[in-house]
């Protein structure tokens, strides 16, 4: 269905409507500053900073040279105050204290882009049980229900579709939404936005896509080369939160 919104003359207004962005500016900020907090490897890969072997996700490294990312281990207010934008991806289990400051954050201006996976896979050399592997579950429950939307897993197959802006999304057996009130609107079963206070959410039911291997591969000369848009989609929602607007066919 959504693939039926993307005749180019339309998709600027109906995305900017999806968003629930302001009108955005054409003199875009340089690399904008962005919250990132996530449970998954992918500022430092799984041997963490002190491994000489460990790498950034090809994912984060793309969306670096276009927004100035912050990782953040915690959510509270001093956190949360160094930039309008929260990138959320598969994170640790939260303290109810910290559910508590991200729904104040967004009620009272912020905006975030969310993905949680109800049934993530996502490789791992790390044993079953240690505290590094990333979540196999969303742990996002408690603030998800508050909001009015349930997460459940969704047909157990991967999702090769168009998203506005005639990207590719490639989705990794992605989850669904269903919402009990206003405040959310599903506008996919996999994806929806959530207008809370002055605040808004955008949630995909999908962290695997942010995974290398499903938007990656190595081509024959040995590089990579992109199989999928998943880092220009990713990039485009965030924008699209800021209010800000970038043309981009390339990551840089």
């Amino acid at each position: 269905m959504l693939a039926l919104l993307l005749a180019l003359p339309v998709v600027r207004g109906a995305y900017q409507r999806l968003a629930g962005a302001p009108p955005p500016s054409r003199a875009a900020a340089i690399r904008p500053p962005v919250l990132l907090m996530t449970a998954l490897p992918l500022v430092w890969g799984e041997g963490g900073a002190f491994d000489p072997k460990s790498r950034p996700a090809a994912i984060y490294t793309a969306l670096q040279r276009e927004f100035t990312l912050k990782p953040i281990d915690a959510l509270d207010a001093k956190s949360l105050s160094g930039a309008p934008t929260l990138l959320l991806i598969q994170p640790r289990w939260l303290a109810p204290k910290e559910m508590v400051a991200l729904d104040g954050w967004v009620r009272a201006g912020g905006r975030a882009l969310i993905l949680t996976d109800p049934t993530l896979d996502w490789p791992s050399d790390l044993p079953p049980g240690d505290i590094r592997r990333p979540p196999p579950v969303g742990l996002l429950g408690p603030i998800l229900t508050h909001w009015g939307l349930a997460l459940s897993p969704g047909p157990d197959n991967n999702l090769s579709l168009r998203f506005p802006g005639n990207r590719r999304l490639e989705l990794g057996v992605p989850g669904r939404f269903t919402a009990a009130n206003d405040t959310c609107k599903v506008m996919e079963s996999w994806f929806a936005e959530c207008r809370v206070g002055k605040g808004r959410a955008l949630l995909l039911a999908d962290a695997d896509l942010v995974h290398d291997d499903l938007w990656l591969k190595t081509g024959s000369r040995g590089g990579q080369e992109r199989t999928a848009d998943n880092p220009l989609v990713v990039a485009d929602l965030l924008d699209r939160l800021a209010g800000i607007e970038r043309e981009r066919t390339e990551l840089p």
